[in-house]
Protein backbone atom coordinates (compact mmCIF):
# COMPACT_ATOMS: atom_id res chain seq x y z
CA UNK A 1 0.00 0.00 0.00
CA UNK A 2 1.23 3.53 -0.78
CA UNK A 3 2.29 5.65 2.19
CA UNK A 4 -0.20 8.37 1.20
CA UNK A 5 -3.15 5.96 1.39
CA UNK A 6 -1.87 4.43 4.61
CA UNK A 7 -1.61 7.83 6.32
CA UNK A 8 -5.01 8.83 4.95
CA UNK A 9 -6.60 5.74 6.54
CA UNK A 10 -4.84 6.37 9.84
CA UNK A 11 -5.74 10.06 10.01
CA UNK A 12 -9.35 9.31 9.03
CA UNK A 13 -9.57 6.88 11.94
CA UNK A 14 -8.14 9.57 14.24
CA UNK A 15 -10.76 12.09 13.15
CA UNK A 16 -13.57 9.56 13.65
CA UNK A 17 -12.25 8.86 17.15
CA UNK A 18 -12.14 12.56 17.97
CA UNK A 19 -15.72 13.04 16.71
CA UNK A 20 -16.79 10.12 18.93
CA UNK A 21 -15.27 11.89 21.95
CA UNK A 22 -17.08 15.10 21.07
CA UNK A 23 -20.43 13.30 20.88
CA UNK A 24 -20.08 11.04 23.94
CA UNK A 25 -18.27 13.09 26.57
CA UNK A 26 -18.85 16.54 28.01
CA UNK A 27 -16.88 19.52 26.73
CA UNK A 28 -14.46 19.66 29.69
CA UNK A 29 -13.41 16.01 29.39
CA UNK A 30 -13.21 16.25 25.57
CA UNK A 31 -10.96 19.29 25.83
CA UNK A 32 -8.64 17.48 28.24
CA UNK A 33 -8.34 14.50 25.90
CA UNK A 34 -7.95 16.46 22.64
CA UNK A 35 -4.31 17.51 23.01
CA UNK A 36 -2.94 14.10 24.12
CA UNK A 37 -5.02 12.38 21.43
CA UNK A 38 -3.66 14.48 18.57
CA UNK A 39 -0.12 14.42 19.97
CA UNK A 40 -0.25 10.63 20.08
CA UNK A 41 -1.72 10.61 16.61
CA UNK A 42 1.10 12.83 15.34
CA UNK A 43 3.77 10.63 16.95
CA UNK A 44 2.17 7.50 15.52
CA UNK A 45 2.01 9.03 12.03
CA UNK A 46 5.69 9.96 12.23
CA UNK A 47 6.59 6.44 13.37
CA UNK A 48 4.46 5.00 10.59
CA UNK A 49 6.22 7.13 7.98
CA UNK A 50 9.66 6.26 9.38
CA UNK A 51 8.88 2.55 9.36
CA UNK A 52 7.54 2.78 5.82
CA UNK A 53 10.74 4.58 4.75
CA UNK A 54 12.92 1.88 6.28
CA UNK A 55 10.89 -0.84 4.60
CA UNK A 56 11.19 0.96 1.26
CA UNK A 57 14.96 1.28 1.64
CA UNK A 58 15.23 -2.42 2.47
CA UNK A 59 13.16 -3.26 -0.60
CA UNK A 60 15.36 -1.04 -2.80
CA UNK A 61 18.54 -2.62 -1.40
CA UNK A 62 17.10 -6.07 -2.04
CA UNK A 63 16.16 -5.16 -5.62
CA UNK A 64 19.63 -3.73 -6.19
CA UNK A 65 21.27 -6.87 -4.77
CA UNK A 66 19.20 -9.05 -7.13
CA UNK A 67 20.05 -6.81 -10.07
CA UNK A 68 23.76 -6.83 -9.17
CA UNK A 69 23.79 -10.61 -8.87
CA UNK A 70 22.15 -10.95 -12.28
CA UNK A 71 24.63 -8.53 -13.88
CA UNK A 72 27.64 -10.30 -12.36
CA UNK A 73 26.35 -13.69 -13.52
CA UNK A 74 25.64 -12.44 -17.04
CA UNK A 75 29.02 -10.75 -17.47
CA UNK A 76 30.80 -13.81 -16.07
CA UNK A 77 28.99 -16.10 -18.49
CA UNK A 78 27.38 -18.25 -15.79
CA UNK A 79 25.54 -21.21 -17.28
CA UNK A 80 21.79 -20.80 -17.57
CA UNK A 81 20.00 -22.44 -14.68
CA UNK A 82 16.94 -21.96 -12.55
CA UNK A 83 18.69 -19.34 -10.41
CA UNK A 84 19.67 -17.19 -13.40
CA UNK A 85 16.19 -17.51 -14.91
CA UNK A 86 14.62 -16.46 -11.59
CA UNK A 87 16.89 -13.42 -11.32
CA UNK A 88 16.19 -12.39 -14.92
CA UNK A 89 12.45 -12.86 -14.47
CA UNK A 90 12.48 -10.77 -11.29
CA UNK A 91 14.07 -7.74 -12.98
CA UNK A 92 12.41 -8.25 -16.39
CA UNK A 93 15.57 -9.10 -18.35
CA UNK A 94 15.01 -11.09 -21.56
CA UNK A 95 17.57 -13.90 -21.46
CA UNK A 96 16.66 -15.10 -24.96
CA UNK A 97 17.12 -11.71 -26.62
CA UNK A 98 20.00 -10.12 -28.53
CA UNK A 99 22.23 -7.82 -26.49
CA UNK A 100 25.27 -5.66 -27.18
CA UNK A 101 27.89 -4.52 -24.67
CA UNK A 102 29.66 -1.17 -24.67
CA UNK A 103 32.49 -0.58 -22.21
CA UNK A 104 33.90 2.83 -21.23
CA UNK A 105 37.29 3.34 -19.60
CA UNK A 106 39.09 6.43 -18.40
CA UNK A 107 42.18 7.01 -16.27
CA UNK A 108 39.95 7.18 -13.19
CA UNK A 109 37.86 4.35 -11.78
CA UNK A 110 34.17 4.77 -12.55
CA UNK A 111 32.31 4.91 -9.24
CA UNK A 112 29.32 2.62 -8.74
CA UNK A 113 26.09 4.67 -8.61
CA UNK A 114 28.20 7.79 -9.22
CA UNK A 115 27.24 10.73 -11.46
CA UNK A 116 28.62 9.15 -14.66
CA UNK A 117 26.74 5.88 -14.23
CA UNK A 118 23.54 7.62 -13.12
CA UNK A 119 23.52 9.99 -16.10
CA UNK A 120 24.35 7.33 -18.69
CA UNK A 121 21.81 4.90 -17.25
CA UNK A 122 19.03 7.48 -17.24
CA UNK A 123 19.72 8.61 -20.81
CA UNK A 124 20.29 5.16 -22.33
CA UNK A 125 17.21 3.62 -20.76
CA UNK A 126 15.14 6.58 -21.93
CA UNK A 127 16.38 6.09 -25.51
CA UNK A 128 16.59 2.32 -25.77
CA UNK A 129 14.09 1.06 -23.19
CA UNK A 130 14.68 -0.91 -20.01
CA UNK A 131 15.74 -4.14 -21.73
CA UNK A 132 19.39 -3.58 -20.82
CA UNK A 133 21.41 -2.24 -17.91
CA UNK A 134 24.28 0.07 -16.97
CA UNK A 135 26.71 -1.00 -14.26
CA UNK A 136 30.33 -0.79 -13.14
CA UNK A 137 32.75 -3.69 -13.36
CA UNK A 138 36.50 -3.69 -12.67
CA UNK A 139 36.60 0.15 -12.69
CA UNK A 140 34.84 0.18 -16.08
CA UNK A 141 31.43 1.50 -17.04
CA UNK A 142 29.51 -1.35 -18.68
CA UNK A 143 26.43 -0.70 -20.80
CA UNK A 144 24.38 -3.59 -22.17
CA UNK A 145 21.66 -2.66 -24.65
CA UNK A 146 18.86 -4.83 -25.99
CA UNK A 147 19.12 -5.41 -29.73
CA UNK A 148 21.73 -3.74 -31.92
CA UNK A 149 21.64 0.04 -31.76
CA UNK A 150 23.09 2.42 -34.36
CA UNK A 151 26.43 3.97 -33.29
CA UNK A 152 26.16 2.89 -29.63
CA UNK A 153 29.81 3.68 -28.94
CA UNK A 154 29.48 7.28 -30.08
CA UNK A 155 26.31 7.64 -27.99
CA UNK A 156 28.03 6.39 -24.83
CA UNK A 157 31.07 8.61 -25.50
CA UNK A 158 28.83 11.66 -25.80
CA UNK A 159 27.04 10.80 -22.55
CA UNK A 160 30.13 10.14 -20.43
CA UNK A 161 31.97 13.24 -21.64
CA UNK A 162 28.92 15.34 -20.80
CA UNK A 163 29.51 14.48 -17.14
CA UNK A 164 33.28 13.98 -17.06
CA UNK A 165 35.09 15.33 -20.14
CA UNK A 166 38.28 13.90 -21.62
CA UNK A 167 40.31 10.72 -21.55
CA UNK A 168 37.60 8.18 -22.41
CA UNK A 169 38.04 5.09 -24.58
CA UNK A 170 34.92 3.23 -25.63
CA UNK A 171 34.98 -0.43 -26.64
CA UNK A 172 32.04 -1.88 -28.55
CA UNK A 173 31.28 -5.59 -28.66
CA UNK A 174 29.22 -7.31 -31.33
CA UNK A 175 25.52 -8.11 -30.73
CA UNK A 176 24.95 -11.71 -29.60
CA UNK A 177 21.89 -13.71 -28.62
CA UNK A 178 21.17 -15.31 -25.26
CA UNK A 179 22.80 -15.00 -21.83
CA UNK A 180 26.12 -16.39 -23.08
CA UNK A 181 25.99 -13.70 -25.74
CA UNK A 182 26.00 -10.97 -23.08
CA UNK A 183 29.28 -12.29 -21.65
CA UNK A 184 30.76 -12.70 -25.12
CA UNK A 185 29.87 -9.17 -26.18
CA UNK A 186 31.29 -7.84 -22.88
CA UNK A 187 34.58 -9.71 -23.43
CA UNK A 188 34.76 -8.34 -26.96
CA UNK A 189 34.17 -4.76 -25.82
CA UNK A 190 36.85 -5.08 -23.15
CA UNK A 191 39.25 -6.71 -25.63
CA UNK A 192 38.67 -3.81 -28.04
CA UNK A 193 39.78 -1.34 -25.37
CA UNK A 194 42.86 -3.40 -24.50
CA UNK A 195 43.81 -3.79 -28.16
CA UNK A 196 43.34 -0.06 -28.78
CA UNK A 197 45.84 0.66 -26.02
CA UNK A 198 48.30 -1.92 -27.34
CA UNK A 199 48.11 -0.46 -30.84
CA UNK A 200 48.25 3.14 -29.58
CA UNK A 201 45.05 3.94 -31.47
CA UNK A 202 43.90 7.53 -31.10
CA UNK A 203 40.22 6.97 -31.90
CA UNK A 204 38.06 7.24 -28.75
CA UNK A 205 35.57 4.62 -30.00
CA UNK A 206 36.90 1.20 -30.99
CA UNK A 207 34.66 -1.60 -32.26
CA UNK A 208 35.72 -5.21 -31.84
CA UNK A 209 34.74 -6.12 -35.39
CA UNK A 210 37.16 -3.48 -36.72
CA UNK A 211 40.03 -5.13 -34.84
CA UNK A 212 39.51 -8.68 -36.05
CA UNK A 213 42.63 -8.56 -38.28
CA UNK A 214 44.72 -7.64 -35.23
CA UNK A 215 43.15 -10.49 -33.30
CA UNK A 216 44.29 -12.78 -36.07
CA UNK A 217 47.82 -11.38 -35.82
CA UNK A 218 47.90 -11.99 -32.09
CA UNK A 219 47.09 -15.71 -32.32
CA UNK A 220 50.70 -16.77 -32.96
CA UNK A 221 53.17 -14.41 -31.31
CA UNK A 222 56.28 -16.28 -32.36
CA UNK A 223 55.26 -16.30 -36.02
CA UNK A 224 54.33 -12.63 -35.76
CA UNK A 225 57.74 -11.84 -34.27
CA UNK A 226 59.49 -13.69 -37.09
CA UNK A 227 57.41 -11.81 -39.66
CA UNK A 228 58.19 -8.42 -38.11
CA UNK A 229 61.91 -9.14 -37.94
CA UNK A 230 61.99 -10.52 -41.47
CA UNK A 231 60.30 -7.45 -42.97
CA UNK A 232 61.52 -4.60 -40.75
CA UNK A 233 64.85 -6.04 -39.62
CA UNK A 234 66.81 -4.64 -42.60
CA UNK A 235 65.84 -1.10 -41.52
CA UNK A 236 68.33 -1.43 -38.68
CA UNK A 237 71.11 -0.83 -41.20
CA UNK A 238 69.96 2.76 -41.73
CA UNK A 239 71.98 5.62 -40.31
CA UNK A 240 70.33 6.42 -36.99
CA UNK A 241 68.76 2.98 -36.76
CA UNK A 242 65.34 1.66 -37.70
CA UNK A 243 63.33 3.97 -35.40
CA UNK A 244 62.86 7.02 -37.67
CA UNK A 245 61.97 4.88 -40.68
CA UNK A 246 59.43 2.83 -38.71
CA UNK A 247 57.90 6.04 -37.34
CA UNK A 248 57.57 7.26 -40.92
CA UNK A 249 55.78 4.07 -41.95
CA UNK A 250 53.43 4.33 -38.94
CA UNK A 251 52.54 7.92 -39.77
CA UNK A 252 52.13 7.14 -43.46
CA UNK A 253 49.75 4.25 -42.81
CA UNK A 254 47.86 6.03 -40.03
CA UNK A 255 47.30 9.01 -42.33
CA UNK A 256 45.81 6.81 -45.08
CA UNK A 257 48.91 6.95 -47.33
CA UNK A 258 48.84 10.75 -47.38
CA UNK A 259 52.46 11.94 -47.56
CA UNK A 260 51.59 15.55 -46.72
CA UNK A 261 49.59 14.55 -43.62
CA UNK A 262 52.36 12.18 -42.53
CA UNK A 263 54.93 14.97 -42.92
CA UNK A 264 52.78 17.30 -40.83
CA UNK A 265 52.42 14.66 -38.13
CA UNK A 266 56.18 14.00 -38.06
CA UNK A 267 57.07 17.72 -38.25
CA UNK A 268 59.08 17.04 -41.41
CA UNK A 269 59.00 18.30 -44.97
CA UNK A 270 57.18 16.30 -47.61
CA UNK A 271 60.53 15.78 -49.33
CA UNK A 272 62.02 14.29 -46.15
CA UNK A 273 59.14 11.81 -45.85
CA UNK A 274 59.46 10.85 -49.51
CA UNK A 275 63.20 10.31 -49.02
CA UNK A 276 62.56 8.03 -46.04
CA UNK A 277 60.00 5.99 -47.99
CA UNK A 278 62.55 5.56 -50.79
CA UNK A 279 65.15 4.51 -48.23
CA UNK A 280 62.74 1.91 -46.82
CA UNK A 281 62.34 0.54 -50.34
CA UNK A 282 66.11 0.31 -50.76
CA UNK A 283 66.69 -1.49 -47.44
CA UNK A 284 63.72 -3.89 -47.45
CA UNK A 285 63.14 -4.35 -51.16
CA UNK A 286 59.49 -3.40 -50.57
CA UNK A 287 57.76 -0.30 -51.89
CA UNK A 288 54.72 1.42 -50.37
CA UNK A 289 53.62 2.03 -53.95
CA UNK A 290 53.10 -1.68 -54.55
CA UNK A 291 49.94 -3.24 -53.12
CA UNK A 292 51.51 -6.49 -51.90
CA UNK A 293 54.60 -4.79 -50.51
CA UNK A 294 52.45 -2.18 -48.78
CA UNK A 295 50.34 -4.90 -47.17
CA UNK A 296 53.45 -6.69 -45.87
CA UNK A 297 54.96 -3.48 -44.51
CA UNK A 298 51.76 -2.40 -42.78
CA UNK A 299 51.24 -5.87 -41.33
CA UNK A 300 54.77 -5.74 -39.90
CA UNK A 301 54.29 -2.24 -38.49
CA UNK A 302 50.97 -3.14 -36.81
CA UNK A 303 52.41 -6.41 -35.55
CA UNK A 304 55.38 -4.58 -34.08
CA UNK A 305 53.02 -2.40 -32.07
CA UNK A 306 51.39 -5.49 -30.63
CA UNK A 307 54.71 -7.10 -29.76
CA UNK A 308 55.97 -3.92 -28.12
CA UNK A 309 53.33 -3.95 -25.38
CA UNK A 310 54.19 -5.62 -22.09
CA UNK A 311 50.76 -7.17 -21.58
CA UNK A 312 50.83 -8.73 -25.04
CA UNK A 313 54.24 -10.36 -24.59
CA UNK A 314 54.49 -13.71 -22.86
CA UNK A 315 56.25 -13.03 -19.51
CA UNK A 316 57.94 -16.43 -19.76
CA UNK A 317 59.28 -15.76 -23.26
CA UNK A 318 63.01 -15.22 -23.72
CA UNK A 319 62.57 -13.86 -27.25
CA UNK A 320 64.74 -10.84 -28.07
CA UNK A 321 63.03 -7.46 -28.50
CA UNK A 322 61.72 -6.62 -31.93
CA UNK A 323 63.32 -3.94 -34.09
Amino acid sequence: MELRRLLDLYLSATWRLSEHFVRTVDAEVGSAWATPLFRASDDAAAALGDGYDRAQRRAIRREEAIRRELIDDLLAGVAVGESLRDLASHVGFNLAGVHQAIVARTDRAVRDAGPVQSHVERELLARHGDGGFVATKEALLVCVLAGSAASPGETVLRLVTAVEPGGWTIGVGRPHRGPVGVARSFREARAAIDMARQLALTEPVVAFHDLLPYRLLSQDRRLLRETVEEILGPLGAARGGAGPLIETLEAYFDEALNTTAAARRLHLSVRAVAYRLDRINELTGRSVGDGRDRFALELAVRGRRLLATADFLDPASDDPPVV
